[in-house]
């Protein structure tokens, strides 16, 4: 699998991705919200997700694609070692799940004003 993205995050300059792009969680709640599942770097999942919202993609797809991008990166990343792999990626299912259900239930002031910032450049 590979991470999914609208065809704009792909072709936007990376000045453009750092200004609309942060990774997890609202700009500066860093130390709340870590951009890592259990050790596992899922930043970009996070960054495609700030520029679904930026762009004003339909919030329900891009609360899913956000969910898929994250366990596409556990899938993919997470060690192949039977017993740790197993633990590590329920853990880290886990984590992305509790992401995903947060977002769903508490982004949509987060949607809007993404869309607000948008329409202001």
């Amino acid at each position: 699998m590979a991470l999914k993205f609208p065809e704009s995050y792909h072709s936007a300059s990376p000045e453009m991705r750092h200004r609309v792009c942060n990774g997890l969680g609202p700009s500066g709640w860093g130390w709340i919200v870590p951009d890592t599942l259990w050790g596992l770097k899922v930043t970009e999942a996070g960054n495609i997700h700030d520029w679904c919202y930026w762009e004003g993609m339909d919030r329900a797809e891009a609360d899913l694609m956000f969910l898929e991008n994250m366990l596409d990166i556990i899938q993919r990343k997470t060690t192949r070692t039977p017993a740790l792999g197993h633990i590590l990626r329920f853990l880290r299912r886990h984590r992305a799940m509790t992401y995903y259900n947060v977002v769903r239930e508490h982004g949509g002031p987060a949607w809007v004003a993404a869309v607000k910032t948008r329409g202001a450049w």
